[in-house]
């Protein structure tokens, strides 16, 4: 054979093999004679190292080329390919992202990001496709994130360090575009107890019927309640959940990592046995299996977050209001 070809299909192998699994530190085998492309430079800063090497996760802000940064592992994002511009991140926004980044980190397992998060955290100044995004999954490995995030309700930066607790908008639309680059690595037997808890996956045809209902009798309160007996005698947390398991693991690890166990027992355990079946099994496994203790982080994330809505000036009321009329 070829010896040209020889060298490529090793190459294509080794991208293979990197891409399938982020459990262990995703680099080029020494055996194959190939750069380390897969992880922070000699020359990379000290905090991007350190988090590297505890969490798997690569945090990078520039970037040469619109097709570099479109290339992820063995995936490419065409419409970015095609259309994307980039501003890469000014020096002075990096300790900003790398405070940001270890608050974050820091409710998570390491095990648990090396074994399921993208490698791949690439901030920058902004990005877009055929209009400026804040926020784009590039295959299951890479991340792109505008910073400072300007999406609808995010807030700016003013404490680096507690900004992943003040920005709830930014960190639960973070939580919510992970969860879809999690759950692709879940085999679905992943966890028959989670999944026998509750009624078994349809592939969204009770939602879907519920639906078609409501478009053709327009009750609202018909269909909240039988969105609300779907998902509680189900154990689901959402509708989306009744379709199959990665929606629903999904949708069980984005609540509990962003939300206290007081607020989950409220409105989500209380009246669904079922919730609380799935509930106590997903807590054990990921405690178990990654010494991750994910209630933990959703109630510092709460206790956090509620601290610094109370440090808030009360919202303006509306004009016309009966509140706006009145005198001290």
């Amino acid at each position: 054979m070829n010896t040209k070809w020889i060298k490529l299909a090793c190459i294509g192998l080794t991208f293979f093999t990197v891409a399938c699994n982020n459990e262990e530190d995703p680099i080029a085998s020494e055996n194959l004679g190939i750069v380390e492309m897969f992880s922070p430079g000699a020359d990379a800063d000290q905090e991007v190292k350190d988090i590297y090497n505890e969490y798997g996760a690569w945090i990078r802000t520039s970037a040469n080329s619109v097709a570099e940064l479109a290339n992820a592992i063995i995936y490419e994002d065409g419409l970015m390919a095609a259309r994307g511009s980039f501003e890469n991140l000014d020096d002075a926004s990096k300790p900003e992202v790398y405070a940001y980044m270890e608050a974050f980190l820091s409710n998570v397992s390491p095990k648990f990001a090396k074994t399921y998060f993208p490698q791949d955290f690439f901030f920058l100044k902004s990005f877009s496709t055929y209009t400026a995004q804040n926020m784009l999954t590039i295959g299951r490995n890479r991340i792109i994130i505008a910073w400072p995030n300007q999406m609808a309700g995010s807030i700016p930066v003013t404490d680096p360090e507690e900004h992943y607790y003040q920005d709830s908008v930014l960190t639960t639309t973070l939580w919510g575009n992970l969860v879809g680059m999690i759950t692709p690595r879940m085999e679905e037997d992943l966890l028959p107890d989670f999944i026998a808890a509750g009624k078994m996956y349809d592939g969204g045809e009770a939602i879907d019927n519920i639906n078609n209902q409501f478009k053709t009798d327009n009750d609202t309160v018909a269909y909240e309640n039988a969105v609300a007996d779907l998902t509680r005698e189900g154990g689901f947390i959402t509708s989306s959940g009744s379709r199959d398991f990665r929606t629903d693991i999904g949708n069980y690890i984005e609540l509990l990592a962003t939300e206290s166990y007081d607020n989950i027992k409220k409105d989500y355990l209380d009246d669904s046995p079922a919730r609380t079946m799935k509930y106590e099994i997903v807590v054990k496994w990921l405690k178990d299996s990654f010494d991750w203790d994910i209630q933990a982080a959703g109630n510092k994330f709460r206790t956090e977050y509620d601290a610094y809505k109370a440090t808030l000036p009360p919202p303006a009321p509306d004009e016309g209001s009966d509140e706006s009329e009145e005198t001290e």
